[in-house]
């Protein structure tokens, strides 16, 4: 059985799936999203592991969805600030 936190990841993964498969079905580009699911995926996947090698204990599965879209909002921050 699942616990908690791969509960809230699958949840999170499905809800950012489900935008880009809209986004597919209103333009029709299919293997394009795909392709930004599976990149959103990965880049997921790498924050929430950085993220609990810096801050062992403290990634839950209450906060992943804020860990997530703080850590993109920062990095969005920085990069337009170069």
């Amino acid at each position: 059985m699942p616990n908690r936190d791969q509960i809230e990841l699958s949840r999170y993964r499905l809800e950012k799936a489900g935008e880009m498969i809209d986004d597919a079905f209103s333009d029709g580009d299919y293997e394009g999203a795909y392709k930004k699911i599976r990149k959103n995926e990965k880049q997921a996947k790498k924050i929430l592991i950085d993220f609990d090698q810096a801050h062992q204990g403290e990634m839950k599965g209450e906060n992943i969805n804020v860990i997530l879209e703080r850590v993109r909002r920062k990095r969005k921050k920085d990069d337009m600030e170069r």
